[in-house]
């Protein structure tokens, strides 16, 4: 709308036509809040104005009801000087004002332009100026209404500030015109609306008026205003529709709307607004489309300025559906297909119009509107091309060309030139009037656009998200092209309808889509295809039997025909599998395997099956647990077990079709602020269910199946509706774990095949015999002793009887006790587990040095002999020690049991091989020892040696035993050897700390003398062994002693065979401290002689010449004494250290 407020000029006209670009330009630039009354929010506007010569007759009287044609405001220019002003402006001036006010107009503004500033600012000759004069002859009460403009023109601030300021007197001026006349003319119109109850009321008046208000806010840029009035002409109008309908009493002015339509022209937008339309309404003489045409054409206006495309498609629907509400509610006489054709022109021109004015930053929220638009679109087509017989396997008669041709005639005629209103993007787009032309004008271009509209719309409705609606739009289209011939089209289609119906849940609707399948497939001659779609249907529970009963027959039928075609299908839902059981899940090779099947027949007949088989595959993956247990696996029920679009791919999870809700209330419970329900299981009923997930594969192009080579069989059976109990057997299977893996059902030329999901798994094995041996009585085998045992036989894959005879050896040191010397074992009794039993009595010799046994059995039953490992615990562990006393030797020997048991010990001995060894018992004669795994027992000799030169002694110690666990109950003798070598005293070493002589006594931190004697206990000097040189080694704890001195060297003996070593110590604890440890340890030389290649060889020999040292290498270190050498008679002394004197 191109109106703007009329602002008239007066005065010096040339002064104004050099402000006139100026003011165009400066009135706008400046946004300015309006605030009304009544409590309405502030706007802010941008007020424009269009300038026209003041003129008396164009103003308006009072009960002129106009908004947009009057002028609102007005102003007088001048830039006359004080002689001018007096003889002439003044009088016009003058004239002008009269005329305002006699037409009661305040809305005024005299603006003064003054080129001379120095008579502004002059106070020398008061009320000597222009403006004074013009204040004091006409805005003595309202000095606001005179302003001045100090050379407007002129670029300076000053300047400047001035027009500024104009400006802004300007605007507030306008804007209190606006609020004066609209607020007398909102009276008025609430005071109309007020009697439309009262006989004589016009609603065509009443629109008019407040339309009118409508074009007043439209002008000042208010859209959402103006579209506040037309919603409520709207809402009005239909509140008068709805009282009629009810109450049956109809206002006069409504039979001008009752009249009978001879146009359906539909709706136009091409025009903000409709002027031939609005003329025919304000004459009477419109029709109720032709009305609401108008009235929604102005809406979608207002909707387009405002920048909301998509409310426009948004209120489209309800627009359309409200519309046909009161054709029939007001009995508006229309010939037949008449409004469905004002429908589709109506939905095509909002659908073109919105595409126009939408960009890509609002194509989402224009396509959620729009879907459901163009679907309604599409079956208005749909509804006018079958009464007009132009739908497939339709020929139009004559009566239905003649409905064609009036029908056309109706739709009326557009000027091509006409001036449109397209939007920003502009239409090339044919008109729907020619759309619909064409579309009537044969059955093929009909079919043609139909199927354009058709598959428009599915894309947009799953470009919003919204599938389902998609798959219902399929589905039409679906028998569309089965009325058309094309079945291939409407294959795909039925397949996404059928999928969407499974998937949310609608079996009845999915077997309805599944029976056209089957129909469209027939058609097309695909035998694998109709196969498996007559297998879903002949299993369902929501068609008829008959219809099932058909079905299955074409399976037989379609098979047979092509005796040399073999069809594999998948098995469900023609059959489904209640329960297997491995009945024998473990088996011995050669023995028959037996699985158990509860195949439940889902079709209202019998089947008679050729074979049917179970694949058994041999697997490395074990089960957790093979027991003895029946494995048993049971599939879920029917309904749930079932593929979701049965032979064909398996679909998403199903979409709950149930709503749980629950009360919701905000408040408290008693006085709640809202109440209402909420839905908890939104997240699965609003789930999204893409459509770019698998696509239908109506071919089982998984050929993953097994070979059969090895495999459980079941022939010649007969499979009765319902569960039917089947036994499969299986022989000569190799050794292995073995897992069931599919089931094939052959049915004439159709084999079936299915996957059975669970891991059975069974064992066929061919285990070796084995043995195994466990004491009676105690733990373990203990040797020395006899002892009875149980000897378990399993006989493996094998099979003993009561009565067969074992051969057995053993192993040496290992003996079978029998009564008679046989060597034979005789089977008296077979476990339920297949093993043998024997208890025998077994003795195994305590002194033989290999423990670990062994048992071989031999019968004719077992091609090789059966090896049976038995392990002896011995029951004894003896060691020895040798102590020292000075020159005295001492040897103990302590035995350590085994066994929870005691075994009693008597008798000790011990014997030496040397005649140079006297031994000595320190034991009590005839004492008898109990020794056990908690008790030790120790024995006691002193060795005494008649010569210095013992250096390697054999030792063997015997003791009698006896215990309980010996079946036979007699003693036994056990013998231990070893050896003690060097084990005469060489050297005593004695140890003193004593204070210094005025200290007197040891005490913390004083220093004190730690003297070390060595004393050799060989004094003949000829003896070439006796060595006189000696390392030694004082081993500080430096926690308790400070050592100062040589802590370690090599000492040498005087000639007494003695030495001494004095050190320092200073004790750092008080109280009994032990003395620091010494050893002494003996020199040894050893000997490198040189190579020839320069490397050096040890040879520690005697023999080698000792007399060219340039060819040979010394070197000596020190190694310990061998054990009870060195006596350390001071190893537990201690000294008395005193605290110190400060402690």
């Amino acid at each position: 709308m191109e109106t703007k407020p009329i602002v008239t000029s007066h005065g010096n006209q040339v002064l104004f036509s050099s402000l006139h670009s100026a003011l165009l330009q400066g009135l706008p630039r400046e946004p300015t809040e309006w605030r009304r009354s009544y409590g309405r929010p502030a706007k802010t506007l941008q007020l424009e104005a269009s300038f026209v010569p003041f003129d008396e007759d164009i103003l308006p009287q009072e009960k002129d009801k106009t908004l947009v044609s009057r002028p609102y405001f007005h102003i007088f220019w001048t830039d006359c000087d004080l002689d001018t002003y007096k003889q002439s402006v003044k009088e016009e001036l003058m004239e002008w004002h009269t005329a305002l006010k006699n037409k009661n107009n305040p809305d005024w503004l005299i603006a003064v332009v003054v080129n001379d500033e120095s008579k502004i600012k002059s106070k020398l000759l008061p009320r000597s100026s222009v403006i004074d004069k013009v204040k004091n002859d006409f805005c003595s009460k309202h000095p606001d209404r005179c302003i001045v403009l100090n050379e407007p023109l002129k670029p300076d601030s000053k300047s400047q500030e001035s027009w500024n300021s104009f400006l802004g007197r300007m605007r507030g001026l306008m804007l209190q015109a606006f609020s004066r006349h609209l607020s007398k003319y909102e009276e008025n119109m609430r005071s109309l609306r007020e009697k439309r109850n009262e006989p004589g009321w016009d609603f065509v008046n009443f629109f008019l008026v407040q339309e009118e208000l409508g074009f007043m806010f439209e002008m000042l840029g208010l859209y959402d205003d103006a579209l506040i009035q037309y919603d409520e002409l709207d809402a009005l109008f239909s509140q008068f529709v709805l009282t009629q309908a009810t109450t049956g009493k109809k206002p006069a002015w409504m039979s001008k709307f009752m009249k009978d339509c001879n146009s359906w022209a539909g709706l136009s937008l091409r025009k903000a607004i409709n002027h031939d339309k609005r003329d025919r309404v304000k004459h009477n003489e419109a029709t109720l489309l032709d009305f609401r045409n108008y009235l929604f054409s102005r809406q979608c206006a207002l909707l387009f300025l405002l920048g909301k495309p998509w409310e426009v498609a948004q209120r489209a629907v309800n627009f359309l559906h409200q519309t046909i509400q009161e054709v029939n509610t007001l009995k508006v006489v229309m010939p037949e297909a008449a409004l469905d054709c004002w429908v589709f022109l109506s939905c095509m021109e909002i659908l073109q119009t919105c595409e126009n004015h939408t960009d890509t930053s609002q194509m989402e929220a224009y396509s959620l509107y729009t879907a459901n638009l163009r679907d309604y679109t599409r079956r208005k087509l749909y509804s006018i091309g079958e009464m007009c017989g132009l739908t497939p396997e339709n020929i139009p008669s004559s009566e239905q060309l003649t409905m064609v041709l009036d029908l056309t005639s109706g739709m009326g005629i557009e000027e091509d030139s006409e001036e449109s209103y397209s939007g920003p993007g502009g239409s090339h787009s044919p008109r729907p009037r020619d759309k619909l032309r064409e579309a009537l004008s044969s059955n093929d271009t009909f079919q043609k656009i139909f199927l354009e509209l058709s598959e428009l719309t599915m894309g947009t409705f799953k470009h919003i998200g919204r599938f389902r609606s998609a798959r219902l739009i399929g589905k039409d289209l679906a028998d569309f092209y089965l009325r058309l011939g094309e079945a291939q089209k409407a294959e795909s289609f039925l397949v996404d309808a059928m999928k969407s119906y499974q998937r949310e849940g609608w079996h009845a609707l999915a077997d309805g889509a599944m029976l056209d399948l089957a129909k469209c497939q027939k058609l097309q001659g695909i035998d694998l295809k109709y196969i498996k779609t007559c297998c879903s249907i002949a299993s369902s529970t929501n068609l008829p039997e008959d219809v099932r009963q058909t079905h299955l027959q074409d399976i037989v039928e379609t098979a047979t025909k092509s005796p040399d075609t073999s069809f594999t299908l998948k098995l469900s839902s023609l059959f489904h599998i209640a329960e297997v059981t491995v009945l024998t899940p473990k088996v011995i090779v050669d023995q028959p395997l037996e699985v158990e099947v509860i195949l439940v027949n889902n079709t209202p007949s019998d089947i008679q099956c050729d074979s049917l088989k179970i694949s058994l595959k041999k697997t490395n993956k074990l089960p957790k647990l093979l027991s003895q247990k029946t494995a048993v696996f049971r599939q879920a029920s029917n309904s749930s077990a079932k593929e979701a679009v049965p032979n064909f791919n398996p679909v998403a999870q199903q979409i709950t079709s149930i709503l749980n809700v629950q009360a919701h209330y905000e408040g408290a419970p008693l006085q709640p602020n809202t109440a209402g329900i909420v839905c908890i299981n939104t997240h699965e009923v609003l789930r999204r269910a893409d459509s770019s997930g698998r696509g239908a594969n109506l071919t089982d192009t998984h050929k993953d199946y097994d070979d059969f080579t090895n495999y459980a069989s079941c022939d010649d059976v007969i499979i009765k509706p319902g569960e039917n109990r089947l036994t499969f057997e299986q022989k000569n299977t190799s050794a292995g774990h073995y897992k069931l893996g599919q089931l094939w059902v052959k049915m004439k030329g159709i084999d079936f095949i299915k996957y059975l999901e669970a891991d059975q798994f069974f064992l066929v094995q061919h285990n070796d015999p084995s043995c195994d041996i466990i004491p009676v009585n105690g733990e373990k085998l203990v040797s020395g002793i006899q002892q009875w045992v149980e000897l378990t036989l399993d006989p493996g894959s094998y099979v003993l009887k009561e009565g067969d005879d074992l051969t057995y050896l053993t192993s040496d040191g290992l003996m079978v006790c029998q009564e008679e010397e046989e060597t034979t074992l005789q089977v008296a009794k077979i476990t339920e587990l297949g093993h043998a039993v024997f208890r025998i009595l077994l003795f195994h010799d305590i002194n033989t040095v290999d423990h670990n046994a062994e048992i071989r059995l031999e019968s004719d039953v077992f091609p090789d002999p059966v090896c049976c490992s038995v392990m002896f615990s011995c029951p004894f562990h003896i060691t020895h020690k040798l102590h020292t006393a000075s020159n005295r030797k001492y040897l103990q020997i302590l035995v350590h049991g085994n066994t929870r048991e005691d075994f009693t010990l008597v008798t000790p001995s011990l014997t030496v091989d040397s005649p140079d060894i006297e031994l000595l018992s320190l034991n009590k004669a005839n004492q008898e020892l109990v020794v056990n795994g908690d008790m030790n027992v120790s024995y006691m000799w002193q060795l005494k040696s008649n010569t210095k030169h013992v250096i390697k002694t054999n030792i063997c110690f015997t003791v009698t035993f006896h215990s309980i666990l010996d079946q036979e109950n007699k003693s036994r003798q056990l013998s231990y050897e070893c050896n003690v070598e060097n084990f005469l005293t060489l050297y005593t070493v004695k140890t003193t700390v004593s204070a210094q002589p005025e200290m007197g006594t040891c005490k913390v931190g004083t220093t004190a003398t730690l003297r070390v004697h060595i004393r050799s206990h060989d004094n003949d000097d000829d003896d070439d062994e006796a060595d006189t040189s000696l390392s030694y080694q004082v081993l500080q704890d430096s926690s308790i002693w400070v050592l100062s001195g040589r802590t370690s060297g090599v000492v040498q003996l005087c000639e007494d065979m003695t030495a001494e070593i004095h050190l320092n110590v200073v004790p750092l604890v008080s109280g009994l401290v032990p003395h620091p440890p010494v050893q002494i340890l003996k020199n040894q030389d050893d000997i490198w002689f040189k190579q020839q290649d320069k490397k050096l060889e040890n040879k520690n020999d005697d023999n080698i010449p000792l007399s060219n040292p340039e060819k040979n290498v010394v070197t000596s270190r020190a190694i310990p004494f061998s054990q009870g050498q060195v006596y350390y008679a001071s190893i537990a002394q201690q000294v008395h250290v005193l605290p110190d004197a400060g402690d």
